[in-house]
């Protein structure tokens, strides 16, 4: 369910040059902070540190010139986010006392709020620019001193740290959003027409970023970055997939050969199953909710309890719910995630929304801060609210 607020504002519509940089630059704030690419640009300066304590407040400031400049506001999934504040409220005064959980969500539904409407100000292609120009700046910078970052993501092991106010981002995670990038600018290629260098920009953030998964690797990321890649073929002319598929056979060939150097090789076939951290703490996560099916035994004290037994906390937001919350808890949580990700108007001709779904949820699977959900539950919105309003957006002419 979304509606629109009409304020006794009166709108300022695009016209002059100053109010269109308004505009631009709302959009452009919005999509550095809410898809979280700004904490990969600046790693651990004092910048990353005042930028990430004051996200929110910033966030809150767009939210009011987006309503003073428009006069009227949109938003969406209300249904399911009522319900899930309630349970939550209910759930913090009389039952189990998670403060983080009950903010988590009002902050994703105000950052998803945000962006739906700050999005509406972009023309599609200058949408797939920002993306694009902000992935390989990303990783660009990551790839320039590739020795620190080996440093600072390989050897040191930053894998465990990882959501924390004002704490560097991790790799596992770090790829993550750059697979979300990636996977945004597929989707747009297919239902935006004669974007110039359309093809170049996605070639480069596909190298960049099957760069950074090699350095840091990340097999969650590595995974869906290859459902894009059998995405990004599917339908395409024969004659365009020959250098693809030599690349293909290239690359088997080198990590044949170099399969001892590639760390991500080892940590796919060395992979323990029975002494994982992380297979531990989904186990535990499932035995808390066996014991308590209908509410769970609270965040905060499944979190403690894992990291004092096992030494890792669970990773998977759906398991790591259901042990916290019950199944109460996981119907009301996964019906608002849900929510975000279903199209205003379902369009069949609007292509690889199915794509963009798909790595919001398996995002959650490895990480429950789901980084890049936020950005791509955007787009999904915005794509099909453009396809339907907005004559300026229109299929790929093959």
């Amino acid at each position: 369910m979304n509606f629109l607020i009409n304020l006794p504002i009166k709108e300022i519509k695009n016209g002059s040059r100053f109010t269109n940089l308004v505009y631009f630059l709302i959009s452009f704030v919005t999509i550095i902070y809410v898809s979280q690419i700004y904490r990969i640009i600046f790693k651990s300066s004092d910048s990353l540190l005042l930028i990430r304590f004051t996200e929110d407040y910033v966030l809150i400031g767009l939210l009011f010139a987006i309503i003073l400049f428009r006069g009227k506001l949109i938003v969406n999934n209300v249904a399911p986010f009522l319900i899930i504040f309630i349970y939550l409220s209910l759930n913090y005064l009389f039952a189990i006392s998670d403060f983080d959980q009950y903010r988590r969500f009002i902050i994703m539904m105000l950052w998803y709020t945000i962006a739906i409407n700050a999005l509406r100000f972009l023309q599609p292609k200058t949408f797939f620019y920002i993306i694009a120009s902000l992935g390989i700046l990303a990783a660009g910078t990551m790839l320039i001193n590739v020795e620190q970052t080996i440093a600072d993501y390989v050897i040191n092991s930053s894998r465990i740290h990882t959501e924390g106010e004002g704490m560097d981002i991790n790799i596992n995670d770090i790829s993550l959003i750059l697979v979300a990038f990636l996977t945004i600018l597929t989707v747009m290629s297919k239902n935006v027409a004669e974007i110039k260098y359309r093809n170049t920009l996605i070639f480069l953030l596909h190298i960049c970023t099957i760069l950074i998964l090699l350095i840091g690797s990340s097999r969650s990321a590595l995974l869906f970055y290859l459902l894009i890649v059998v995405y990004a073929f599917i339908n395409m002319p024969i004659k365009y997939l020959i250098i693809p598929f030599l690349l293909f056979v290239t690359s088997i060939f080198a990590a044949i050969i170099f399969s001892e150097e590639l760390i991500i090789i080892s940590r796919f076939v060395e992979f323990d199953y029975q002494t994982s951290g992380r297979i531990l703490a989904i186990q535990d996560s499932l035995s808390n909710f066996a014991d308590n099916p209908m509410f769970g035994i609270g965040e905060y004290r499944q979190e403690a309890m894992q990291i004092q037994q096992i030494g890792d906390p669970d990773h998977n937001f759906y398991t790591r719910l259901l042990g916290s919350n019950g199944i109460i808890g996981f119907i009301c949580v996964v019906t608002f995630l849900l929510g975000l990700i279903a199209p205003v108007i379902k369009d069949k001709k609007t292509k690889g929304i199915f794509l963009l779904q798909s790595f919001f949820l398996y995002s959650l699977v490895f990480s429950p801060g789901g980084p890049g959900i936020i950005i791509v539950a955007s787009t999904i919105f915005y794509l099909s609210q453009k396809k339907n309003n907005n004559p300026n957006i229109s299929m790929p002419i093959s």
